[in-house]
């Protein structure tokens, strides 16, 4: 009986066992590619829920996933563009547990662990692990963090959840860049001691049913720029955590408080540049802690602005509370807290409640304050009384909000440039709400700052470059620093202490010149031009290198400070004897008393005998100065004063003297020459004399620029022929000229002035004397005695009356002599026969490069003016009226020019001078500088042009690390430029150091909209799918912002990424989308989004055939399942069978036996349609039964029977056999 129960048993277990399951055709689920239009991508490989136990279960999976990385921190394992659906079904969708390896799980689509305490990812005794850009929505969990540490979890989507992100007992967490909105109770949620030096940062929490964010006994978290808003708690909530550090967080619109400090106990909390505003209770709310800052936070539109209860020693500065029911409240238990400085405008019940203790209220702004401020010191005279129990006063009420913009500069201090002696003013702007207190300048012993911020300098300042700094500070504290260079260039040469003059030196003495100058910036170097006689020192001072021979010496000198501004100077050196010496009268007679006597010289033509500098008076009446006799040696006699002497000079029988620039005074006869010939006397001075020079028997002499005055004769022939004399003057004698047998003498070009009897004596026979070119200024005659014939042409006759019809400057008759018959000058001139003479001499000229040169060379000439001439006519030229002109653009340089002027009878005078141009002007920019304004991206190009008339040589800038600019003065930018303003300063200057500078700016501006990448285009989407386009668009400034128009359907995020919100019906849906820049440069598309349904209604169960007895009601329902709604169902056999709207299948007649083929068709509103073929099979079981229908589920169905009836008989026949039966 046993064996026969266990056959049975396992006959039916073979039965089910072959018992086809036709319900899932298709088979599991595991890794088939599906469509999914949800998330962060738009396809994800499905795959069944993981679990990874360990470190060497993650490696083993890995291996066999084939997940890239090897677990390091460089490598990580990569679990990515999975999607996990639990369906509701307990279980995580990725469990990780006690890890230590590392690896990153991304762009998941992970959904379905719905069960209480599950969640899409679960890591348990994790460490380093990174959950980024993940779908965690409608779990139970988003996230759920329990243990480990050292885990980031970055910007994923943990959406319509229990609770977002649950970070439980976990150090050092990392949670950032999450979307945590719309789910049930808390968008994150931090909990555990062990949950420490965590970092929430930059997480959406919105539309959460309780707090955005909770923390419970979390210690040293920061939170920093997350947006809690609009949830059904509060924005923020920490809960008995220590050093909670809370920056730059908004918390609006929230049901509770926006910021909520819950319990802290003895810790630090930091609370700072928080927003917090229309919450319906309590902006920031700190409960029950002590010690810590709640500092420049906005708190805007709640019930309270800041509340404390229980809590004591906090700091409550800078903070904005505006529009409120009650500014700030302080609780009976709130002890030794400090609010100052915070602005309070618009409360309606109360502006401040103070009830506690020992609380300090000072330095506030109460917009109800209707105290005075009369000494302007931006203090309220009157305290200002804070309503509570402590009856506490604001003593010190602000009159200006101190959450005003701070000071700023109007425009910001740049640096400056000035030259040396400038006065450096420079007046700086700045805005300021409260009242100014002081300004202040670092260098005080160069410079001072008014009350009105002008910077002035307090000293000269010495060129170089100093560095300033600028502080202004309100009367509320509040400053401001700006910095900047003052760079004092240095354009003036050094001056003269003392101006150089020239110099004179006995040959013997040593030669020392000691020259000063002095410049502010300091003497650099001093040099010389003649370098190989003198040598000039670092302080200045000439000496000479080796000893030097009589001469002078031409010295010019240069001086130059240490910016290379040169000064230089002109003088002579003179080399010579000093005033002549006094000496005995001398007496030579013959070669050797030349030598014995030891004077210097060797008597020959190149190397005379030099007597000089000698003054010589004898005692006796009939002495002479200086008796040389028979000597044909060369000499000279020079610079000596001869006085009261019989003769000053008596030369006898003496050949090859000269007799120059000596002065004779009061002697019986200046000089006597005596049976001499060949002598030269020139430039003598002789007065008061009897005879001025006395010839006798001497011939061939040359007397030449001598004076005469006073005596009986200026000069005395005697038996003296051909002679010349030459430029002599004769005045103030009894007679100018005695000739006594005398004849061929030259008498040119003298001048005869004043005289007592006659001009000219001729004593027979004194014959053929050439008298020319000479100036008679007087209306004596001349005296003749006996026969006298002498040659009198071209003279000036005082006395002459004739004309000069033709003005040629001859008179057109003759001049007859008086004193003689027969006796005339042919040819008398009109004139005196002057050389012309320069009015003002020309000396050396200076002018600027650039400017026309032009000089009148005034002369006077007693004759008309023939010509003037010039040498340099490249150059110059010089007009008929002695005006002297350049021709040509004059180089900087020095132009030697001799000029020349010539009357009508030939008599001309020269002269030398130097004409230097100096180049001493700046260039200028031709244009002037202009600003420049730049689109961003593009390259700046300014080509600066600046004239000068020496030629451009150098540019330069003071930002080069932006700008370059060449040698032709074109300005380009150094690769991109960023958006802003750049202030610049360019130097020029010309080739003789001139320096020119100005600054302008120039703008680099972004006016140009982004562009696309790919021009959005009209999309299609299937009926029930969600869209997603991911738009593109780039701009060099970088992409700022997107938008769209239709934000009920669609939302659009900082990606560019549009999604619908929900699934749209079929139809056309036109979209304007926005991009900006960070500039705010706007692009936009438009384009249609196309939803149709394309897709057949699916049936919920196949239809299949049906069997009937024969007078069996059909009734089949079939049902099918279409997003869009059903429009119709048919039937090919509408005789016998009818279906309704909902899809129910009867017959309308009694159906015979036999087989009915039905096709049915099903369609949904928008025309596609579902068909299916099946058969109704009506059988009479009255008569002989059909033969059997053999679908394929009756033959598995048979060969299972049939195999278990002999699986069956086979076992039953071992069984006996064992028996024995």
């Amino acid at each position: 009986m046993k064996w026969s129960i266990f056959v049975f048993v396992l006959s039916m277990i073979l039965v089910f066992t072959w018992t086809p399951i036709i319900s899932d055709p298709t088979g599991p689920l595991e890794h088939r590619s599906i469509s999914f239009r949800h998330g962060f991508q738009q396809s994800y490989d499905v795959h069944s829920p993981i679990v990874i136990a360990n470190n060497t279960d993650f490696e083993y999976q890995a291996q066999l996933e084939g997940w890239v990385g090897n677990g390091t921190q460089s490598n990580p394992y990569i679990i990515e563009g999975l999607l996990i659906d639990r369906s509701g079904l307990a279980g995580y969708c990725i469990d990780i547990r006690s890890t230590t390896i590392y690896f990153e799980i991304r762009n998941c689509h992970l959904t379905g662990a719905t069960v209480n305490g599950y969640a899409a990812i679960y890591l348990g005794a994790v460490s380093n692990g990174k959950l980024t850009n993940n779908n965690c929505s409608v779990n139970y969990y988003g996230i759920y963090a329990n243990g480990g540490g050292y885990n980031t979890l970055y910007n994923n989507t943990c959406r319509n959840n229990y609770n977002g992100i649950y970070v439980r007992a976990s150090a050092s967490p990392t949670v950032s860049n999450n979307n945590c909105s719309d789910n049930s109770l808390y968008g994150i949620y931090l909990w555990g001691s062990a949950t420490t030096n965590g970092v929430i940062q930059d997480n959406l929490c919105l539309d959460n049913g309780g707090n955005g964010i909770d923390s419970y006994y979390t210690h040293d978290t920061s939170y920093i720029n997350n947006t809690c808003v609009i949830n059904s708690g509060s924005g923020i909530h920490i809960n008995i955590g220590n050093n909670p550090f809370l920056l730059n967080n908004t918390c609006n619109w929230n049901g509770g408080h926006g910021i909520h400090l819950d319990q802290g106990g003895y810790t630090y909390h930091y609370v700072r540049n928080n927003t917090c505003s229309n919450n319906s209770v309590i902006g920031i709310y700190a409960q029950d802690w002590t010690d810590g800052e709640i500092i420049k936070n906005l708190c805007w539109d709640n019930s309270y602005g800041i509340r404390l209860t229980a809590s004591d020693s906090v700091i409550i500065r800078n903070n904005t509370l505006n529009v409120h029911n009650i500014g700030i409240s302080i609780d009976g238990s709130s002890d030794g807290n400090t609010f100052n400085w915070n602005a309070v405008r618009d409360c309606v019940t109360n502006y401040a409640i103070d009830d506690g203790t020992s609380n300090n209220f000072n330095y506030n702004f109460w917009s109800n304050y209707t105290g005075t401020d009369s000494d302007m010191d931006g203090y309220g005279d009157t305290p200002y009384s804070i309503d509570g129990t402590s009856m506490t006063q604001d003593s010190y009420p602000l009159i200006f909000p101190p959450d005003l913009p701070p000071i700023a500069w109007i425009e910001t201090p740049i640096n400056q440039v000035i030259s040396e002696f400038d006065v450096f003013y420079y007046d700086l702007n700045a805005t300021l709400h409260a009242s100014l207190d002081t300004w202040h300048v670092n260098d005080t012993n160069h410079f001072t700052v008014d009350s009105l911020g002008v910077v002035r300098n307090s000293s000269i300042l010495d060129p170089g470059m100093y560095g300033i700094q600028i502080v202004v500070n309100d009367s509320y504290g509040n400053y401001l620093i700006g910095t900047f260079s003052l760079l004092v260039l240095d354009f003036t040469q050094p001056s003269w202490i003392e101006e150089p003059t020239n110099r004179y030196f006995r040959a013997t003495d040593a030669i020392i010149v000691d020259l000063d100058a002095f410049d502010i910036s300091g003497i650099d170097t001093w040099w010389i031009s003649d370098e190989t006689n003198f040598i000039i020192d670092e302080n200045g001072v000439i000496t000479n290198v080796k000893s030097l021979p009589d001469a002078i010496y031409p010295i010019q000198v240069w001086v130059n400070d240490t910016s290379g501004n040169t000064l230089s100077a002109q003088f002579n050196i003179s080399v010579d004897h000093s005033a002549p010496y006094r000496h005995a009268a001398i007496y030579i007679n013959g070669d050797a008393d030349f030598l014995v006597q030891n004077w210097s010289g060797a008597g020959t033509l190149e190397d005379p005998y030099i007597i000089e500098y000698l003054e010589i008076s004898p005692d006796g009446d009939f002495e002479f100065c200086i008796e040389i006799l028979n000597t044909q040696s060369y000499f000279i006699i020079r610079d000596c004063l001869l006085i009261h002497a019989c003769i000053g000079i008596r030369l006898y029988n003496v050949t090859n003297a000269l007799i120059e620039n000596n002065l004779l005074l009061n002697n019986e006869a200046g000089i006597e020459l005596s049976y001499s010939s060949n002598n030269d006397f020139l430039d003598n001075l002789f007065d008061s004399s009897e005879f001025g020079l006395y010839l006798w028997n001497s011939n061939e002499n040359r007397i030449d620029g001598c004076s005469f005055s006073g005596g009986q004769a200026g000069m005395y022939f005697y038996e003296s022929d051909w002679n010349e004399v030459t430029a002599c003057i004769f005045n103030q004698s009894y007679n100018g000229l005695y000739f006594n047998t005398s004849s061929s003498n030259t008498i040119l070009m003298n001048t005869f002035l004043d005289f007592s009897m006659y001009q000219i004596v001729f004593c027979s026979p004194s014959n053929t004397n050439n008298i020319t070119w000479n100036i008679f200024n007087n209306t004596l005659g001349f005296y003749f005695s006996g026969f006298i014939v002498n040659i009198y042409d071209y003279n000036f006759w005082l006395a002459y009356a004739g004309v000069d019809d033709n003005a040629d400057g001859y008179g057109d008759t003759p001049y007859y002599i008086p004193g003689g018959i027969g006796h005339e000058d042919s040819h008398p001139l009109m004139y005196r026969p002057y050389h012309p003479s320069f009015t003002d001499f020309p000396e050396d000229q200076i002018i600027e490069i650039g400017t026309a040169f032009q000089f009148d060379c005034n002369v006077y000439s007693q004759a008309p003016i023939w010509r003037w001439w010039i040498d340099d006519e490249l150059h110059f030229n010089i007009d008929t009226e002695g005006i002297l002109t350049n021709t040509t653009f004059l180089e900087a340089g020095e132009y030697v020019i001799r000029i020349g002027v010539e009357n009508i009878y030939k008599f001309g005078i020269s002269s030398i001078f130097v004409l230097t141009i100096q180049d001493t002007t700046s260039p200028i920019f031709v244009p002037s500088l202009t600003n420049q304004m730049v689109e961003f991206g593009s390259v700046l190009y300014y080509d600066i042009n600046a004239h000068d008339w020496g030629g451009i040589d150098q540019w330069w800038i003071n930002d080069t690390i932006h700008f370059s600019i060449d040698s032709n003065g074109h300005v380009t930018s150094v690769g991109p430029l960023p958006v802003g303003v750049y202030g610049l300063r360019v130097w020029v200057n010309d080739t003789h150091g001139n320096l020119l500078s100005d600054t302008f700016s120039i703008e680099v501006q972004d006016t140009l909209s982004p562009e696309w990448i790919e021009t959005p285009t009209d999309q299609f989407v299937e009926y029930g799918t969600t869209f997603v386009c991911m738009l593109n668009a780039t701009d060099l400034s970088g992409i700022d912002d997107w938008w769209i128009d239709d934000i009920i359907r669609f939302t659009i995020d900082w990606t560019g990424t549009i999604r619908t919100i929900s699934i749209l019906p079929p139809g056309s849906y036109g979209i304007q989308v926005w991009v900006s820049d960070i500039y705010g440069n706007e692009l936009s598309a438009a384009f249609v989004v196309d939803v149709a349904d394309t897709t057949p209604p699916e049936w919920v169960v196949e239809p299949v055939d049906q069997f009937l007895e024969y007078g069996e009601p059909l009734s089949y329902q079939l049902n099918v399942f279409d997003l869009s709604t059903i429009d119709a169902w048919s039937l090919n056999d509408t005789e016998n069978f009818h279906i309704n709207t909902s899809g129910l299948i009867t017959n309308i007649v009694l159906l015979d036996p036999g087989q009915y083929s039905l096709q049915v068709s099903v369609s949904d509103e928008y025309g596609n349609t579902l068909s299916s073929i099946f058969t109704i099979h009506v059988v009479d079981i009255t008569t002989t039964p059909p033969p059997p229908i053999l679908t394929p589920e009756v033959i598995y169905l048979l060969v299972g029977v049939v195999a278990t009836v002999a699986i069956t008989i086979t076992l039953f026949i071992i069984l006996r056999k064992r028996s024995g039966r």
